[in-house]
């Protein structure tokens, strides 16, 4: 034979053989057109029914006629679960893909198709009850799935993706748009949220091999069938933000469901109250209606993902209306917004806390805005917003759902309103916390107060459960006057009682102060507790950050053992533990006597930088950070118990001080920790002196022309350090005046 013939006989053999390629990526999957069609020209069938007793019977081919449109083409894919004995089956077509596809550029590509809903009685205009498609799955060559021709089936082992739909709306064609990014990925369990997987790094996506249909027919209500159609990859851009995420002028349209509570207390609101803050309508959470369930959890599929990569740059806003219950007489009471969570596409939820002083202003509108990187991560949803893992284990490209999170525990409350929820550019708020001096000084701690008084600027922060301000609360009469002072050694704590306190109850030694319940630590006698948030970024009412809470028990008789420490290492189930090692070097005295007694002590440094966890510390570490200029979360907590009785009574109670305004805030429960940001939070900064502007350890003309060139600004904020240092007056009131300038004057050319 000539070469010439051999050639040719190979190129028809060639010709003549099966084409085994994959879909073109973005195109066409699959038309339905003829379900029992063969992949290449006789290798396998396209669809195979997964589900083990059920074999396929009810995976039919549906022509033109049934439904009575079809989106393209001849036919589509019936799933007859007309013919089911009972409610409660599914169906699970799957389809190979030989050779496998690349779908590298995943973060560009959605998977779409077209679903039929129709009830089959018309008796129903809510199609969740109906038969639907619950799920489109994935899954990489690592996987191993169902093999209807091995019994029993293997073990599922691999990466697998979930793509979950919520109910369709409209009778008819529907089309399902399932963006690759907002899959979620586990491991040896089909349930997604029990075992993640990070798509980013643990999917072959250029080996993807297998689709799959989950469906189903419910457990109450008509089993019709259901028809699919016309499967496609398509080319899809994450939404460019900024961008309103949802109107609520009609929260059925952009499907919000609830996942925590139950669906009829989740109502939309056309008309009447309130009065809408935009458009036509917003979501009511109907707390009035609802005796037994105290969280209704609204969440919203985001198609496509969002990618907050650049978290910095972004926040979320809601507007949440509220307004007083009958039978309460504060806003704190009420029905509220309780947590705004993100979920990424890898089982991961990020939580920010609603400051409940948010709503301080009254009734009506509120503006809630939370910045992406102020929000808590967690890898499991116990944690919460308590958080195990840092946001750069989060998949921030690919943000796949929305959660609004309202509660009305413990207190049943009015309804609330929800509307116009965006994304923003975040903007870094003003801190409304209040700034108080630590002055530079060695201190002996013998419960004596004489080698305090050249520390004149440690500023004096009075803290008076007595004050007549505080409303609707037992109020207490311990009276306390505490303040700080540092060396690059030692933080120094001095705590001196004012009279009033009708019945005092002393604190004999640290192990009276320790309860034996970590949430009360330093209930059981009159102590002042102080709570340090070492980066100053405490989450909203909540106390993530508090890395270091210090007990302080008042007592008259020289005890040298009035102090407990507690400390929240990461990992572990009980968060708050008895944690002496991080005062395992401080010290503490008492003195004085009943009216006037005196709390000195002191926390070492480097005690704090060795027991603390990364988490809590700022970048560098805290030995570093303990200089002239270091601003850091303070909040005092004060307890005035006057015996061992659970009960709070008009002598005695338990406030966190709020130094703006002179309020004080009652805390009974975690509902109203002070945040680093808040009008309910104190902050310490470490001086020199007041006057050291420059923060090299004297007063001079460098520091007068800083000064000087503030002077009669009237913007001062923690934005620009409080107009670089020359709002020196505390509480510091925003402007450069004569006050400012006296007390520099005070501080003039001292060493």
């Amino acid at each position: 034979m000539s070469l010439k013939r051999l050639r040719c006989v190979l190129v028809i053999i060639a010709f003549s053989m099966p084409v085994f390629a994959a879909p073109v990526v973005p195109g066409q999957i699959d038309s339905f057109d003829d379900i029992n069609d063969v992949v290449g020209g006789g290798a396998d069938p396209n669809w195979v029914e997964a589900t083990g007793g059920y074999n396929g019977t009810y995976m039919v081919q549906a022509l033109v006629g049934a439904p009575n449109e079809v989106t393209e083409g001849a036919g589509s894919m019936k799933i007859d679960f007309t013919q089911y004995s009972a409610p409660g089956k599914r169906d699970e077509p799957f389809r190979n893909f030989d050779p496998a596809l690349d779908l590298t550029n995943y973060k560009d590509l959605a998977i779409t198709l077209w679903v039929w809903v129709k009830d089959a009685n018309d008796t129903r205009q809510d199609h969740s009850l109906d038969s639907r498609l619950t799920d489109i799955v994935l899954t990489d060559a690592n996987f191993v799935y169902y093999d209807p021709t091995v019994s029993p089936y293997p073990d599922w082992d691999g990466p697998l993706g979930k793509f979950t739909l919520q109910p369709l709306k409209n009778d008819g064609w529907n089309k399902v748009v399932a963006p690759l990014r907002n899959f979620l990925w586990t491991k040896d369990n089909y349930n997604v949220e029990d075992s993640t997987v990070d798509p980013n790094t643990e999917v072959l996506w250029s080996d993807v091999n297998q689709i799959a249909l989950f469906t189903a027919t419910p457990t109450i209500g008509d089993q019709n069938a259901i028809y699919i159609d016309d499967m496609r990859f398509e080319s899809i851009s994450p939404q460019p933000l900024p961008y309103q995420v949802a109107s609520f002028d009609d929260i059925n349209d952009e499907l919000w469901q609830e996942t925590h509570g139950a669906p009829q207390y989740m109502l939309q609101t056309p008309g009447g109250d309130p009065n809408f803050r935009e458009g036509s309508g917003s979501m009511m959470i109907d707390f009035i209606n609802n005796d037994v369930i105290y969280d209704i959890d609204p969440k919203i599929a985001l198609i496509p993902a969002l990618d907050f990569a650049d978290g910095n740059d972004w926040a979320i806003s809601v507007w949440v209306w509220s307004d007083l219950p009958n039978a309460y007489g504060t806003l704190l009471d009420d029905g509220f917004l309780w947590e705004i969570i993100l979920h990424d596409n890898a089982g991961n939820t990020g939580h920010y806390r609603v400051p409940r002083q948010d709503f301080d202003a009254g009734t009506g509108w509120t503006k809630v805005t939370a910045r992406i990187d102020e929000f808590i991560w967690s890898d499991t949803w116990g944690a919460g917003s308590f958080g195990n893992m840092p946001a750069s284990q989060a998949n921030l490209d690919a943000i796949v759902a929305l959660s609004l999170w309202n509660m009305d525990y413990p207190n049943g409350g009015n309804n609330i309103y929800l509307d116009d929820l965006r994304i923003e550019p975040a903007v870094e708020a003003l801190s409304e916390a209040v700034v108080y001096n630590a002055d530079y000084g060695t201190i002996t701690v013998d419960g004596n107060t004489p080698d305090w008084a050249a520390l004149v600027d440690s500023d004096i922060i009075d803290f008076n459960l007595a004050d007549p301000s505080i409303k609707g609360q037992p109020t207490g009469d311990l009276h306390v006057q505490y303040r700080l002072a540092w060396d690059p050694n030692y933080l120094y704590i001095l705590v001196e009682e004012q009279p009033g306190d009708n019945l005092a109850w002393e604190a004999n030694d640290a192990g009276t102060l320790d309860n034996g319940t970590t949430n009360d630590a330093g209930t059981k006698y009159d102590s002042l507790a102080l709570s340090f948030d070492f980066t100053n970024s405490k989450l909203p009412s909540v106390d993530v950050h508090m890395g270091f809470y210090l007990v302080l028990g008042l007592n008259s008789s020289e005890k040298p053992d009035v102090m407990i420490s507690y400390g929240d290492p990461r990992g572990v189930v009980t968060r708050w533990v008895t944690y002496n090692a991080l005062i395992a070097n401080g010290s503490a005295a008492t003195g004085g006597t009943l009216g006037s007694r005196v709390i000195e002590a002191r926390v070492k440094w480097s005690d704090l930088e060795s027991g603390i966890d990364s988490w809590f510390k700022p970048a560098g570490g805290i030995v570093a950070a303990v200089q002239a200029g270091y601003i850091f979360g303070c909040d005092p907590h004060l307890q005035d118990r006057d015996n061992d009785s659970s009960a709070y009574d008009a002598d005695h109670g338990l406030a966190w001080f709020s130094g703006r305004d002179n309020a004080i805030q009652w805390a009974q429960g975690n509902f109203r920790w002070p945040t680093g940001k808040d009008k309910y939070s104190t902050d310490i900064r470490l001086v020199y002196s007041a006057g050291d502007l420059d923060f090299d350890g004297d007063v001079n003309f460098v520091d007068y022309a800083q000064f000087a060139a503030e002077w009669r600004e009237t913007d001062c904020n923690s934005l620009n350090d409080f107009c670089n240092g020359a709002d020196i007056l505390i509480p510091m009131n925003g402007e450069v005046d004569l006050e400012d300038l006296g007390r520099f004057a005070l501080r003039w050319l001292l060493p």
